[in-house]
């Protein structure tokens, strides 16, 4: 596949500093398209329309069935104190135990698949509570979490376990609030997963590195997502989406929601939304590009999500710096000839300065130029919010970081205060560009700077 390449009008090419292929916007149409670079060669109009040849099976085989719509907890594969919610989807238990698990009600053998396990409540803290894939085979399949013994990996606070191995090194630490990604690809035996879109030992699918090994699966097996809890957990599992995080490319949602007769409403697409952005704005096809004209001085554009809690990262790419009004950050959503916080409630990031709540907060910050990138966090329940610059954090104030040592988070320096007020339910992520102004937005993730702990991407349920 080639370059993006422009319709009509100006056109930019940026070569991508995020390791992304090059690319080019029309700056008139702002439509966007694919070209394929390779020669293509003219087929003889006289020669047959070429036919597929179908693909070879044994002949005892038959094609696996699509996957279900609903994929739940199965109450009747799992250990006895287990207590199940009525929607067979939080898994939590009735007695003082420890390491009980729960299987999903359907397996798979082959195909790449993705699942979200939230942890909403975490009671002992120790090591007992788990998230992982297994088969259910073996006599102790529901004491312990998958892997431990057997053919199996699954994730816990400080350690991990694969076919009996575990590794304390690398592993990640959960906490109340924390989300567990679990992408499987089953033909090849391989399990990736992250904890609040940090991915366990480095191996990440959207590189394409190898996933972890499940080890061999039984005759007669399918692969199957556990949960193991132990007293005072909660634990909830979504199988079909939307999503907290954007599963990999590839990998389908667990619970098979393309084969549904309904397809779930789609409320969100974390984009831009002109719909709340200024008139004079010009956007890519996919709303994931702004650019600003000379026919206005300056104009923000929102993204189609609003918060009012919690605590959400995004970044925004600097593809093109000209004018001096470009800003990102979180308003109200009516500051549309301003960077957010410049004229009202929010905070924005300029070159050179901090601007929230109609006050100007002069700190060192670096100018912007072509391939910057700027990182937003932003914690609604403490009313904080924190700027990055390639990956510096402004005036040192840090969110926090994983401690390399001990796998806590540790929380650095308080954020620039974002105002408590009436409208908490309306704040945006908001970028706004002038003449000369390109900018990219990466509301759903992956992203280029780790994500702080306690963090999850800005708008990684929605569905694009």
């Amino acid at each position: 596949m080639g370059p993006i390449v422009a319709a009509t009008g100006v056109a930019a090419t940026v070569v991508a500093a995020m390791g992304v292929a090059a690319l080019t916007v029309s700056l008139a149409s702002c439509a966007l398209y694919f070209e394929d670079s390779a020669d293509d060669s003219v087929r003889d109009p006289d020669l047959p329309e070429p036919q597929p040849v179908p693909f070879p099976l044994p002949p005892d085989a038959a094609p696996p069935p699509p996957p279900p719509c609903k994929v739940a907890l199965d109450p009747s594969n799992a250990q006895e104190n287990i207590a199940l919610s009525d929607d067979n989807l939080v898994a939590m238990t009735e007695a003082d135990s420890s390491q009980d698990t729960v299987f999903a009600t359907d397996g798979r053998r082959e195909g790449r698949y993705y699942f979200e396990v939230y942890i909403e409540e975490l009671g002992q803290r120790d090591r007992f509570t788990a998230v992982g894939i297994g088969t259910g085979v073996g006599g102790n399949a529901l004491e312990i979490a998958p892997g431990i013994v057997g053919s199996g990996c699954s994730v816990q606070s400080g350690v991990s376990y694969c076919m009996g191995q575990g590794n304390e090194n690398t592993a990640l630490y959960m906490q109340p609030g924390s989300v567990v990604g679990v992408a499987l690809d089953a033909g090849v035996e391989q399990v990736f997963f992250h904890i609040d879109g940090n991915w366990l030992e480095g191996r990440d699918p959207y590189r394409g590195d190898e996933g972890m090994w499940l080890g061999p699966l039984p005759e007669n097996s399918l692969w199957l997502p556990a949960l193991t809890v132990s007293r005072g957990d909660r634990l909830r599992a979504n199988f079909a989406g939307p999503f907290a995080f954007f599963p990999p490319l590839d990998y389908e949602p667990y619970g098979g929601s393309a084969q549904c007769d309904e397809e779930p409403e789609v409320q969100c697409r974390g984009a831009f939304d002109p719909r709340i952005s200024h008139p004079g704005l010009e956007f890519a096809q996919d709303l994931s590009i702004v650019s600003g004209n000379d026919r206005i001085v300056s104009g923000t554009a929102y993204a189609d999500v609003a918060h009012y809690g919690g605590a959400w990262y995004f970044e925004i790419a600097v593809i093109f710096h000209q004018s001096p009004h470009m800003g990102v950050g979180i308003g109200l959503g009516f500051e549309l000839e301003a960077p957010p916080g410049n004229l009202g409630p929010g905070c924005s990031l300029y070159p050179g300065y901090v601007s929230c709540d109609s006050r100007r907060v002069f700190v060192e910050a670096p100018d912007w130029s072509m391939g910057d990138l700027i990182g937003v966090a932003v914690d609604f329940d403490k009313s904080e919010i924190f700027f990055n610059h390639n990956g510096d954090w402004i005036d040192g104030r840090e969110p926090g970081y994983w401690d390399p040592n001990t796998g806590e988070p540790v929380e650095q320096t308080a954020g620039f205060t974002l105002a408590d007020n009436g409208f908490r339910d309306t704040y945006f992520a908001g970028v706004t560009v002038g003449a000369g102004d390109l900018a990219l937005a990466n509301f759903t993730g992956p992203f280029n700077n780790l994500v702080p702990p306690g963090f999850a991407a800005y708008a990684g349920f929605c569905q694009p």
